[in-house]
């Protein structure tokens, strides 16, 4: 298939390919794809909640996990440009008892290069997922805790530094990380449908968190959103995360200075809170900028490719969906590339 300027034939092939794939069951969310700032699509497959049939729309409201830690990047960013903190900076800066605070830079907190040990993969870590905890709680369960590797040497993806980036958040801007984020972030985009999850308060357009096994789908298990923090406890809807990647590329979020330090590829491809990589499309090398997302009964996949000028979003709330497998065969679609044989429904071949 070569790629055609017909925006409403792409279009067509997206939807009668996303339809086949949730009739499959292999698609349960909110997809939006843009090319060129021109929205191909954006549209709701499957259910929002199954109990009650409601269906899944682009106002969807899902969990994204870990695309919080653009967001987290990015604030810790704007403290840099107000001069209340520097990310080449120990953290003993900030914090003077953190062990192995003098050794242990933003930087790598920021780069999963710190050598602290992921709290989320510790033994105990399903037994404390449904308690409410504070970020100085959350942090006492891995600040004793030996380093893996000394810091800068290498990567290791830990949601720990994300949470001890929260605190530094709230420590050096003086109010809670979520207030932060609403105020400096969320309002002045106008991004109304994003925020930091609470389960006990009522959210209009919430989506469930659904699992499934041997063919069984059931509900995920409860966790308190308190304790994801700036690591993962943001939900967003696929039109304000299309907001969040426009606004951040378009620099009206961050300096020229902070946007090129955000997007540099660190060790395993690693900026600040987005991932930056090599992808090859129709023979060409492309880079890929985003971030993929897993919290509990939710899934997320968002990335933009640079050279195409290609956003591709999804949020599903059943994680037995694969939202990067998905985004590139859609990314196929759209660019022109032949998806693989078991990949294409009559409709389209």
């Amino acid at each position: 298939m070569n790629k055609t300027n017909d925006v409403p034939e792409r279009t067509q092939r997206l939807n009668e390919y996303s339809q086949y794939l949730a009739r499959k069951g292999d698609l349960n969310g909110s997809v939006l794809i843009a090319e060129q700032d021109q929205i191909l699509m954006s549209q709701g497959f499957g259910q929002a909640n199954m109990e009650h049939h409601v269906p899944c729309t682009p106002k969807t409201k899902f969990r994204i996990g870990s695309i919080t830690k653009s967001f987290t990047a990015v604030a810790i960013l704007l403290l840099q440009e107000k001069g209340l903190l520097h990310v080449q900076h120990p953290v003993a800066t900030y914090l003077p008892t953190y062990p192995h605070g003098d050794r242990i830079t933003l930087h790598h907190l920021l780069t999963h290069t710190s050598g602290i040990p992921c709290f989320t993969n510790l033994d105990d870590y399903n037994n404390t997922l449904k308690s409410p905890s504070k970020l100085e709680d959350t942090i006492a369960r891995f600040r004793e805790l030996p380093l893996e590797f000394e810091p800068g040497t290498q990567f290791n993806y830990s949601n720990s530094g994300y949470v001890l980036l929260s605190y530094l958040i709230e420590q050096r801007s003086g109010v809670d990380i979520a207030t932060f984020i609403q105020q400096s972030i969320l309002e002045p985009l106008e991004m109304m449908d994003t925020g930091y999850d609470d389960a006990r308060s009522i959210l209009s357009h919430r989506a469930s968190g659904y699992e499934m096994s041997g063919g069984v789908t059931f509900h995920a298990e409860y966790i308190d959103m308190s304790i994801p923090s700036g690591a993962g406890g943001m939900y967003s809807t696929t039109e304000d995360v299309y907001k969040w990647d426009q606004a951040l590329r378009k620099g009206q979020v961050l300096s020229p200075d902070s946007w090129s330090r955000m997007t540099t590829p660190y060790l395993e491809d690693y900026g600040y809170g987005i991932c930056v990589m090599p992808d090859q499309i129709n023979g060409l090398v492309d880079t890929v900028m985003g971030h993929a997302g897993e919290i509990n009964g939710f899934l997320s996949d968002y990335r933009h490719y640079v050279q195409a000028d290609l956003t591709v979003i999804i949020l599903s709330n059943l994680t037995s969906t694969s939202p990067a497998e998905l985004s590139k065969q859609w990314t196929k679609i759209v660019l022109g590339e032949e998806l693989d044989t078991y990949h294409i429904p009559d409709a389209i071949s």
